[in-house]
């Protein structure tokens, strides 16, 4: 399996197919098990990388927020407080949420403010 980024697109070659997903179209990344999957509005795929990989490819609008959790920073629709240690993230045009340690809350809060 090979991956590369080109035209903003993440290019995913496979033995027997090619995944083409727009990268503006990824809402997060998760580590689940041994799985990688790639969220994306439409669509699920499940890859044989790394968070680590993955998070050297994408553009700086993604970020590691969590050891099992890469996020597309222009998706973000809330944060909700789970506990004193994590916090949920909530996505447009998602059902899903992603988790991010209390680590990572001054990172995200000072990307979200550059980015208005």
């Amino acid at each position: 399996m090979t991956l590369f980024i080109a035209e903003e697109k993440l290019i995913i070659y496979r033995k027997s197919q090619i995944n083409v997903i727009p990268v503006n179209e990824i809402i997060f990344i998760e580590k689940s098990n041994k799985d990688t999957l790639i969220h994306t509005r439409n669509k699920n795929f499940s890859v044989n990388y790394t968070l680590k990989d993955l998070e050297l490819k994408l553009p700086s609008n993604f970020i590691r927020c969590h050891r099992s959790f890469i996020i597309n920073m222009n998706l973000i629709f809330e944060m909700r407080n789970l506990n004193e240690n994590c916090y949920s993230i909530q996505f447009n045009n998602c059902k899903k949420d992603a988790l991010f340690n209390k680590d990572n809350i001054r990172k995200i809060s000072y990307l979200q403010c550059l980015k208005n």
